[in-house]
């Protein structure tokens, strides 16, 4: 505790660094409670938009159903005595043509992002499907879908036939997690969940905002695992397959700069026409423009002519790829929010989970260890920094922008390296705590730096008016930078004496109260000249003054200040006399002894009490010259050295050499006799 009142630099650090733990103890414990999540994924939203990413690899392709093609069937044309409907939703042969030509194309696997729940339209729609087109291209693996949900007890009764529809696969569960407490369930039909590879989930939840960030690996129905869609699909084909999940089973998605747009996926009815064009030349042709023989080819007479505009999909496009199929148009309302784009087609977010597992490509979220250790460092920084210097400032306003100029630094350095290692790392560092931290240690530092530094001013008015004018006290506590009041320090200054003449045998003769009276009336008078002047009040011994010039302000001509405030004490001391010889009461006359040199000047005594003083051989001649008035019947003696100071201004009387108590040589001494006009 010594340390720290006799070291202010170690005790402002010592407060600075307090203030940034504290505010860094807040930060953490609302980030371990979940507070900054949501604003915290807005910033990952960002990082995303602003370093966008590229697939290390393209083993995925996306068809959508979108408008054109909701519109691109015709309806009720038949052909070969067979129909096809423009209404949705279509049969089951328009997905077992696109798996067919998928087959042919050399595809890895088949994903079908919608719903087979419902039986078909036709009869023996789903048997046709299941066994004609799925079994029949046994080389292409099919992943269906299902969904599970949660309805009221009554209805998921009603609904507990589908039950028998579930995939009967034997799946690994990927985390240790309760039953996700849903009740029903929508498969495929028995023929289309029997005759697929496997029956994703299609569930996806987004986070708390609407955004979807995230995506699980399993579901649970009835205590047993399900894989999602994503997982199903990413499994086939790709060995060793490894995601680091969190306590939900769910894995962070790398958002690409990839399907987010028509242009990254492409559309059903031009996957359809590519295999009407194929079944009309009985096999896939090597090479395909765009539009070649779509003017010449009836196309078994299945499309609508007049939405041709999207030609024909080459054979290499789908080689080797896992082709996700699902639907884009508006009307099918399945768009959600994601990170890059506020409407992106469900199955796009699914293909792009998939792509992330078998790539291995994955965003890494720091540790909430590292956050929170980050957080403090910084938040004890930014105290550190925004206490320490306060003092320096002669305004706490310019104090308060220069530190919000480094504040501002210490957030650019830290996002610059989180954007870093988020662009070339993939890593997630969590910025929001950290961000928060530094602006509560600023807020907090800089109040705790206000209210020191106002109580520091209050404090020094409070004790200085007492001894210096009010303009100077007010003058001097907008910049402590000019006071030298934490040591004492050498300086040249002028110390003033004055004593009143014979008051001991007066006073004799007085009542106390009347003794008191009169003193407090002719100290007020005296203080009002020497403040007037800029004089420090030093200190009242009984019935004598000493005051300072000049201090705590520092000025050039303080013996010039000391002399002019002396004779303007001895003509208000002659308007007294006066007053009270009018008032019957005694009158005295005062000695005055000034003297000017060098002396140490500071807070001088112990650790209980201190005193703002000077002292010095030149402040004892100074008492010794005021004491000498007596010897020479003089009111204002000075010393040769203020003397040389003052002489062009003063009318003064040199009195010779002189002995004085405490010198060991005579000295030479003057009489002030006023000021000169």
């Amino acid at each position: 505790m010594a340390l720290l009142r006799e070291r202010p630099a170690v005790r402002r650090f010592v407060i600075g660094a307090c203030t940034g733990a504290a505010a860094a103890a807040v930060v953490s414990i609302l980030f371990v409670l979940g507070a900054w999540d949501a604003l915290e994924c807005k910033t990952l939203d960002a990082r995303f938009q602003l370093f966008p990413f590229e697939p290390p690899s393209r083993d995925v392709v996306v068809v959508v159903i979108d408008e054109k093609s909701l519109f691109g069937l015709e309806y009720p044309k038949k052909v070969g005595g067979r129909g096809v409907s423009r209404t949705w939703p279509w049969e089951r042969e328009v997905y077992g043509r696109m798996i067919t030509y998928l087959n042919h194309c050399g595809a890895k696997a088949v994903v079908i992002d919608l719903d087979f729940s419902s039986k078909s339209k036709k009869a023996h729609g789903d048997e046709i499907f299941a066994n004609l087109y799925i079994r029949k291209n046994s080389r292409l693996p099919v992943v269906t879908g299902m969904e599970f949900k949660k309805e009221k007890p009554e209805f998921a009764e009603l609904q507990a036939f589908r039950k028998s529809n579930l995939p009967h696969k034997v799946i690994v569960l990927r985390h240790d997690a309760a039953d996700d407490d849903y009740n029903t369930v929508y498969a495929p039909v028995y023929p289309i969940s029997d005759a697929s590879a496997n029956v994703g989930v299609m569930n996806f939840n987004a986070d708390g905002d609407g955004v979807a960030r995230h995506i699980k690996l399993n579901y649970t129905f009835d205590g047993k695992p399900y894989d999602s869609l994503a997982w199903a699909a990413a499994k086939i084909g790709f060995e060793e397959l490894s995601v680091r999940t969190d306590a939900q089973g769910r894995f962070l998605i790398k958002w690409y700069d990839w399907l987010k747009e028509p242009k990254d996926y492409y559309s059903a009815i031009a996957l359809l026409r590519s295999h009407d064009l194929m079944v009309k030349y009985d096999n896939v042709p090597e090479k395909w423009g765009r539009y070649d023989n779509f003017e010449k080819a009836d196309v078994l007479g299945r499309l609508d002519t007049s939405a041709m505009d999207e030609g024909c999909i080459p054979p290499e496009v789908f080689k080797d790829k896992v082709v996700f199929i699902g639907a884009q148009a508006s009307s099918l309302a399945d768009m959600k929010a994601t990170p890059v784009d506020p409407l992106m087609p469900g199955v796009c977010i699914s293909a792009i989970a998939a792509q992330n597992i078998i790539s291995g490509d994955f965003i890494c979220r720091s540790p909430a260890w590292v956050t929170i250790v980050l957080s403090a460092m910084f938040s004890i920084l930014t105290g550190v920094t925004c206490v320490m210097p306060v003092s320096s400032f002669k305004r706490l306003w310019i104090a308060a922008v220069v530190l919000m100029a480094l504040v501002l630094f210490y957030l650019a350095v830290f996002s610059g390296w989180a954007a870093y290692n988020f662009a070339s790392n993939s890593l997630w560092m969590d910025v929001v705590p950290v961000w928060l931290g530094i602006f509560l240690a600023y807020a907090a530092a800089t109040t705790v730096g206000y209210i020191t530094e106002t109580r520091g001013v209050r404090e020094f008015k409070k004790a200085f008016s007492k001894y210096l004018s009010p303009e100077l006290v007010e003058e001097l506590s907008k910049d402590f930078s000019r006071l030298t009041v934490d040591k004492g320090t050498r300086q040249d200054m002028t110390v003033l004496f004055s004593d009143i003449r014979d008051f001991t045998p007066m006073s004799e003769k007085m009542s106390p109260e009347e003794v008191v009276s009169l003193l407090n009336e002719y100290l007020s008078a005296m203080v009002e000249v020497i403040f007037r002047h800029g004089g420090f009040l030093d200190k009242y011994m009984g019935d004598g003054i000493m005051a300072i010039f000049t201090a705590p302000k520092r000025s050039d001509n303080h013996a010039e200040l000391a002399v002019a405030a002396a004779c303007e004490m001895i003509e208000t001391i002659e308007h007294l006399k006066v007053g009270w010889a009018k008032a019957g009461r005694p009158v005295f006359d005062i000695g005055i002894g000034i003297n000017s040199g060098e002396m140490v000047v500071g807070n001088i005594g112990s650790e209980q009490r201190l005193d703002y003083t000077a002292i010095g051989d030149n402040v004892n001649l100074a008492s010794r010259l005021e004491q000498l008035n007596k010897q020479f019947g003089t009111k204002i003696i000075v010393g040769e050295e203020t003397y040389s100071r003052v002489s062009s201004m003063v009318e003064a009387r040199d009195l010779g050499l002189t002995d004085v108590k405490g010198k060991r040589g005579k000295i030479r001494v003057y009489e002030i006799m006023g000021m000169r006009e």
